[in-house]
């Protein structure tokens, strides 16, 4: 029987340098596997995303020139690259921010890691304002204000849904009523945007200008709130000739004719503006937040923060009403009131628009 050793020159029928070659082989193989474990780049899914600064009613459908953040997500992401197919510079970073210049359909492309690659189409398209003629602009409101007064626009088209806010100042946030209450604390020119139920087709701008108080007499729309007037008093009739007697009586001696009463001034030369119940409800509303104070209505009530108020039945001052809304209720003094019902008590004057009363009703959540 033949034995076989190491040191022999064949181990099983093979010349051991067949051996040495096919663990070298191996060897090298084994290297290779760990080498692209170690730099093996996994594609487990890019998820894209992307959010314009307008309420949009369809996915991925911006305007031009709307800033849109793009965001990128996948597990083990170290670097992230885009292409928006504009013909634009990329940006990189999880989150990038982009402005189309022109309409169309746009391929947005994001590269993870070098390797990994998810794309995105966003169409764009200009924005449909409502801007011929006065009637097709439902925004109804002053155009030029004082800067620090509080402002109430409102709608002239009615709509499931309203979105209002500042173009250019976001930090002033979206208000979802019929009705929107700005302040404006800068001055300058600012573009007021509504949309009725979600739909960009139905976007309707106007501009405001607010200037420094006491400088120009701040334009007044007088239609913006239409309100009933008040009943004209009946005109008294003339005295009559007695005929009883069968003589005319001679007509009465003239005499001096009094003077005309003439109509209170507004205090300062001051002009009022009337707001409707639903406006004033919601101002209301800012003043439990603490977003309005007092001095917030004096282009509204006659004698300002010390005009009266029935609030609950009781007479009070509407000093007195701003404290009371502000106070927080409940063990953690989280509980905040709750505007239920207003009705205004205005001037029978219709020169002036202001309120001479209010009553107020509300309670605690």
């Amino acid at each position: 029987m033949a034995s076989y050793s190491f040191y022999s020159r064949s181990f099983l029928g093979l010349d051991k340098r067949v051996w040495f070659a096919m663990g070298g082989t191996l060897l090298a193989a084994l290297l290779l596997l760990a080498f692209k474990v170690a730099t093996h780049v996994r594609c487990t899914g890019v998820n894209l995303s992307a959010k314009g600064t307008v309420p949009h009613s369809t996915t991925n459908v911006f305007y031009i020139n709307e800033n849109v953040k793009f965001t990128a997500s996948m597990t083990h992401a170290s670097e992230i690259n885009w292409n928006f197919g504009d013909q634009t510079p990329g940006a990189m970073g999880a989150t990038a921010e982009h402005k189309f210049a022109s309409e169309g359909t746009f391929l947005v492309t994001v590269e993870v890691n070098g390797k990994c690659r998810e794309s995105m189409r966003v169409q764009i398209r200009k924005m449909a304002v409502e801007t011929s003629g006065e009637t097709a602009n439902p925004i109804n409101g002053n155009t030029t204000l004082y800067a620090g007064t509080p402002e109430v626009f409102s709608s002239a088209k009615s709509g499931k849904a309203y979105v209002w806010y500042i173009e250019e100042d976001a930090s002033m946030g979206r208000k979802t009523d019929s009705a929107a209450a700005f302040t404006f604390n800068t001055t300058g020119d600012y573009t007021l945007v509504l949309q009725l139920d979600g739909d960009s087709s139905k976007t309707f701008r106007k501009t405001i200008t607010v200037l420094q108080p006491g400088s120009v007499t701040a334009k007044t729309d007088v239609s913006k709130f239409e309100l009933p007037e008040l009943p004209t008093p009946p005109v008294p009739k003339k005295p009559q000739p007695d005929m009883s007697s069968g003589k005319d009586n001679p007509p009465p001696t003239p005499g001096p004719s009094p003077d005309p009463k003439p109509a209170p001034p507004s205090p300062g030369g001051k002009k009022y503006i009337r707001v409707g119940d639903e406006a004033l409800k919601m101002m209301l509303n800012e003043v439990i937040d603490k977003k309005l104070d007092a001095n917030g209505f004096d282009q509204i009530l006659c004698n300002g923060a010390q005009s009266q108020v029935i609030a609950n039945g009781k007479f009070t001052t509407f000093t007195e009403l701003v404290k009371s809304l502000q106070v927080r209720r409940g063990l953690l003094k989280k509980i905040k009131a709750k505007i239920r019902s207003v009705k205004q008590v205005p001037d029978p004057d219709k020169e002036n628009k202001c309120l001479l009363s209010i009553k107020v009703d509300y309670d605690w959540d």
